[in-house]
C-alpha cells in the first residue's frame, strides 16, 4: 500500500517478471553458442574482482553511545576499520546543536537526500540530517531539523520502532506506545523541509479504531515491530504478540487499512520455525522476503511462489541464515538490502554487521563464506547496533526510467556495471534493481552477451548501446525485464 494524494495505489508485483526474466535468461544462455573467449573473458573479470566485495556504504544507530555513525570502505578491504581514516565518523551525536538523542532506533534515506533519523525514547521524533558542508558529519549548526514530533496537530509518537520509505516519496513508520498499534504516513507536503504541517501526516492504522465496529480487520495488529513496504505498495509488519507477519492493503482507496479484509496473515510460522520477537523485514531484489527474529537470530527467506500475495506451504519458506552457526548473526537488531542484493544485518549480541549473500544460487547463505562480519576482530566501531540505512540506495522511487548500462545505478557506466551483469549471471548475486539496465545489447534478456556489449563499447570502440544510453528514459522494447528503481 502506497499513500498518496486521492487514497491508496496499488502496483503489480515485481517478483513474477523478474522470476520470467530470469527463466528467459537462462533459456537464451543455454541457446546461444558462447566462444571459449568469452568465457575466458568473463572468468577473468571475476577473478580480478573477487567474489569477495567492498562492504557497502552504512548509516548505524548506536543506541548505546546515543549517536548515528557512518561507515565506509574507504580500501576496499571488506570491513570497516576504525583505523582507517574516514571508515568510521560519527555522523551525528550530542556534539550537534540539534537535539541530544535518547534511543535512536531505526533510519530511512528520504526523497531528497536527507537522512531521516526515528528516535524512540524520551525524544519521540524523527530528525533530518544533511552534511550541508560535506566534512563527513551532519552535526554542525543548521544540518539537522526536526521532521516530525508532538509539536505537529498529528498523533504524538509512543514508542516508534521502525520506518520505511514508500515509493511516492510518503515516510510510513509503525508505534506500539500506549497498548495501541499505530501505523502512519508523513510527506513534506509544503517544501519546509518537514512533516508537521496540515495535510502532511495520515493515520493508516490505528488498532483502537479497527478492532471495533461491523468492518472491523479480523487480525488486530497492537505490537508492531518492523516494517517493509513490498513491490505492490503493500505494509507487511510484524507483530510481536502475535508472532506474525500481516500485511496491509487498502483495497477500497479509503486512504486507511482499517477497513474488513485489509488486513490478513501474511506468514503464521506456528509450526515451521520461532519467531518471538520478530524485529526486522527486508524486501529483495526479486520480491522476496527477509525476515529476522531478535531472540533466536533466526532469519527466513519468503517467497510467494504461487502468487496469492501470503506465505503458505514449505516450499514458500527457506531458513536463509543459521542460527546454531557460532559464525552467524544471533540478537538480530534490524536488517536492509545492500545495493548488490546481501542482506546486512545488526547483530546486538556481538556489536557486529554481517553481510549475508546467497552465493552459490541455493536460496540460502549458509554454505561457507556466505556470511561475513563487517566488523574486524577486537573492533569496536559500534555499541549495541539498532537501526541501519544503505547510503546511496533507491530510496523507494519507482518507475522504469534508466540508463542502458548503469546497472548499479551510480549514474557512471563503466567496468563496474560489467562485472555486476557477470556476478549475477554466474556467482548468484541477486538480479540488479533494474534488470532492464542490464539489458546492454536490448534483446529482452540478459545474457552473457550484455557484459560483452559493454566492454567491447567501453574499450574497444564498439557501438553504443541502444537508448536509452545517453540520457534515462524508457525502453522502447516491449520485455519482460522489471525495472523498479530509478
Amino acid at each position: 500500500m502506497t499513500p498518496n494524494d486521492s487514497g491508496m495505489t496499488t502496483r503489480v508485483s515485481a517478483a513474477e517478471r523478474a522470476w520470467r526474466a530470469r527463466d528467459r535468461r537462462a533459456t537464451e544462455t543455454r541457446r546461444r553458442p558462447i566462444p571459449a573467449r568469452t568465457h575466458a573473458l568473463a572468468l577473468a573479470l571475476l577473478l580480478v574482482h573477487g567474489v569477495a566485495r567492498a562492504a557497502p556504504e552504512l548509516f548505524v544507530c548506536d543506541s548505546s553511545m546515543d549517536r548515528v555513525v557512518r561507515l565506509q570502505d574507504i580500501d576496499g578491504s571488506g570491513a570497516f576499520e576504525p583505523d582507517v581514516a574516514g571508515e568510521v565518523v560519527v555522523f551525528y551525536d550530542d556534539a550537534s546543536p540539534g537535539p541530544d538523542l535518547s534511543t535512536p532506533s531505526a533510519l530511512a534515506l528520504g526523497p531528497d537526500g536527507r537522512l531521516l533519523l526515528l528516535d524512540g525514547g524520551t525524544l519521540d521524533a524523527i530528525l533530518a540530517l544533511r552534511d550541508g558542508d560535506d566534512d563527513g558529519d551532519a552535526n554542525d549548526e543548521g544540518e539537522v531539523e526536526v521532521f516530525y514530533d508532538d509539536s505537529s496537530d498529528g498523533p504524538d509518537l509512543g514508542t516508534p520502532n521502525a520506518m520505511a520509505l514508500a515509493q511516492d516519496g510518503w515516510l510510513v513508520l509503525v508505534d506500539d506506545g500506549g497498548s495501541r498499534g499505530l501505523i502512519l504516513a508523513l510527506r513534506d507536503g509544503n517544501g519546509d523541509g518537514d512533516a508537521l504541517d496540515e495535510g502532511e501526516w495520515r493515520v493508516l492504522y490505528d488498532s483502537t479504531i479497527a478492532g471495533e465496529g461491523d468492518g472491523a480487520t479480523g487480525t488486530v495488529l497492537t505490537d508492531p515491530e518492523a516494517l517493509a513496504i513490498d513491490a505492490r505498495g503493500r505494509l507487511l509488519v510484524t507483530d510481536a504478540t502475535l508472532g506474525i507477519i500481516a500485511v496491509l492493503d487498502d483495497g477500497n482507496d479509503d486512504g486507511d487499512v482499517m477497513d474488513e479484509g485489509e488486513v490478513s496473515v501474511f506468514h503464521d510460522p506456528t509450526g515451521a520455525h520461532p519467531f518471538t520477537d520478530p524485529e526486522g523485514l527486508a524486501i529483495g531484489r526479486d520480491g522476496e522476503v527477509y525476515a529476522a527474529d531478535e531472540d533466536t537470530g533466526i532469519i527466513v527467506r519468503l517467497i510467494d511462489r504461487d502468487g496469492d500475495g501470503l506465505i503458505g506451504g514449505p516450499t514458500e519458506v527457506t531458513l536463509f541464515t543459521d542460527a546454531e552457526d557460532p559464525s552467524s548473526p544471533r540478537d538480530v537488531n534490524d536488517i536492509a538490502l545492500g545495493d548488490d542484493g546481501a542482506l546486512i544485518v545488526l547483530d546486538g549480541a556481538r556489536d557486529q554487521i554481517w553481510r549475508a549473500l546467497d552465493a552459490d544460487g541455493d536460496g540460502t547463505a549458509r554454505s561457507a563464506g556466505e556470511v561475513m562480519p563487517l566488523i574486524g576482530p577486537g573492533e569496536r566501531v559500534v555499541g549495541t547496533p539498532s537501526g541501519v540505512a544503505v547510503a546511496g540506495g533507491s530510496p523507494g522511487v519507482s518507475g522504469r526510467e534508466f540508463r542502458r548500462g548503469d546497472v548499479n545505478g551510480d549514474d557512471t557506466i563503466n567496468l563496474t556495471d560489467a562485472i555486476v551483469i557477470l556476478e549475477y549471471l554466474f556467482l548468484g548475486v541477486n538480479a540488479p534493481a533494474c534488470l532492464d539496465s542490464a539489458d546492454v545489447d536490448d534483446d529482452g534478456a540478459v545474457s552473457i552477451s550484455d557484459p560483452i556489449a559493454l566492454l567491447g563499447h567501453l574499450f574497444l570502440g564498439d557501438a553504443p548501446p541502444p537508448p536509452p544510453f545517453s540520457e534515462p528514459g524508457g525502453d522502447p522494447t516491449d520485455d519482460d525485464l522489471p525495472c523498479d528503481a530509478s
